[in-house]
């Protein structure tokens, strides 16, 4: 591996937002067929369906206290950590 003596830069090439969203939505149509069962997948790696489940199946204070304040920690942890620290 070679890291690159200089910065790559990209350059938006839409004129607004309104083109974005356009551009965005042409993108998604082109994908939906392809990708139905990895969208399916993602069930079950999603964790907020499974803290939900849980929820639903025991409602008690102390278990919805416990998985989703646990499930939005961690959230907020994964997004902390990933975010870039320039």
């Amino acid at each position: 591996m070679k890291l690159l003596p200089y910065a790559v830069e990209t350059v938006p090439d839409f004129e607004g937002v309104g083109e974005l969203l356009a551009k965005r939505r042409a993108l998604d149509d082109g994908d939906a067929g392809h990708a139905a069962m990895g969208h399916f997948g993602l069930l079950f790696t999603w964790g907020l369906p499974w803290t939900t489940l849980a929820v639903l199946v025991h409602p008690t204070l102390p278990v919805v206290a416990a998985y989703w304040g646990s499930y939005l920690v961690f959230r907020v942890a994964m997004t902390w950590l990933s975010e870039s620290k320039d």
